[in-house]
């Protein structure tokens, strides 16, 4: 039996996928569940399992190369298959025709044969997950577009190159602006600096401080599954990472057992693997809230664009003196900006503002956590 190896998709908003290298070569054997190659996106590398055992009969994208998601890379066929193929490129190895890849009845949902893959053929409708994603929010309709994928398939450019303003604006989110006092965080912070073996920074007590504050309102933590709201068995926090070329988010999983000492390892372990572009899937998914820290770059607060399947988000702005009341008094207070983003469609407002306030309380008087 011949079977086709895609570029799978390895992410929601993935078009398409680089090929870092081939690590079986033309007309060699392979097992099922053995790595046949690595490939790159703009998030993670990614080694990739052969979906059947036999013979590596033909490679179509080569080192280098950027493949759509879809698009067939290889071909593996059985030792008999191979023998018998009568088809030869001018290196004398065998080159066979590689199958269509053919969708079944308008009412059939087909997944494409590849372990892991979420693409899909509908019909005879082809289109990236990030396409489909695009046309449920945008209520499109996939049938009437014409694709500018490899066999026609419709990807996430094709519809954002309709005008459909309308569509677009679509907003449900909604976000919760508040100014907190952290003179007790900053005290921590330096006494942790000052007694710690390691590198200790804000960020890491947001997560610890988050996931705890998680832990009191399980309904911020709750994802988008399978068109269904569940709660969510763990916390893992996503936590942005800036690089040259823009952000990552690595995940820090089970942030909530985690000590500081921990969380700030894991970090620390995640950034380097971001740093030098070695980032695997496991290490950017599974994120139940996310953590955007902008306070190194002097942003005053920001907006974000949630995950699709996270329901809420945090994001921090620059600490800075100002003047607030206490006990009727004027005092210099370091001040901490933060925005909680929620989904509408998701969580209400009421459960919005009962998770900042108790961010609040907790990022004002961290040192109680540790009582």
């Amino acid at each position: 039996m011949t079977t086709n190896v895609i570029m799978p998709v390895l992410g929601m908003v993935q078009d398409t996928g680089k090929i870092v290298r081939w690590l079986k070569s033309l007309g060699e054997p392979v097992r099922k569940g053995e790595i046949i190659m690595e490939v790159e996106t703009d998030k993670a590398v990614q080694e990739l399992e052969a979906p059947a055992s036999g013979i590596l009969a033909q490679i179509l994208a080569k080192e280098g190369d950027e493949v759509p998601v879809t698009q067939v890379v290889a071909v593996i066929m059985t030792p008999g298959e191979y023998q018998s193929t009568p088809i030869f490129n001018e290196t004398g190895l065998k080159q066979p025709v590689i199958p269509r890849v053919e969708a079944h009845t308008a009412d059939q949902l087909m997944q494409i044969s590849y372990p892991g893959s979420n693409a899909q053929h509908y019909g005879r409708i082809l289109a990236s997950p990030k396409a489909r994603r695009c046309a449920r929010e945008t209520h499109q309709n996939l049938g009437a577009m014409q694709g500018s994928g490899p066999d026609g398939a419709i990807l996430a450019r094709d519809l954002e190159s309709v005008d459909h303003p309308a569509a677009w604006g679509a907003v449900r989110q909604l976000c919760l602006h508040r100014k907190i006092r952290v003179t007790q965080l900053l005290a921590w912070h330096t006494l942790l600096q000052q007694t710690s073996q390691q590198k200790i920074i804000i960020s890491d007590l947001l997560v610890f401080i988050v996931s705890r504050a998680l832990i009191k309102h399980p309904r911020i933590n709750m994802i988008w599954q399978n068109k269904k709201l569940n709660s969510a068995s763990e916390i893992n926090i996503s936590l942005a990472v800036a690089l040259e070329n823009g952000l990552v988010v690595p995940v820090i999983h089970h942030a909530d057992r985690l000590s500081i000492s921990e969380i700030a390892n894991e970090r620390d372990r995640l950034t380097t693997l971001a740093q030098n572009g070695k980032l695997r899937l496991v290490d950017i998914s599974g994120g139940t809230f996310s953590i955007y820290n902008l306070e190194i770059y002097g942003v005053d607060s920001f907006d974000g664009e949630l995950n699709d399947s996270q329901t809420a988000m945090l994001m921090v702005g620059r600490i800075t003196e100002q003047v607030i009341p206490v006990n009727g008094a004027p005092v210099i207070q370091p001040i901490m900006n933060v925005s909680v983003s929620i989904d509408q469609s998701k969580v209400d407002v009421v459960s919005g503002a009962k998770f900042i306030e108790t961010l609040a309380d907790m990022l004002e008087e961290p040192l109680l956590l540790l009582s």
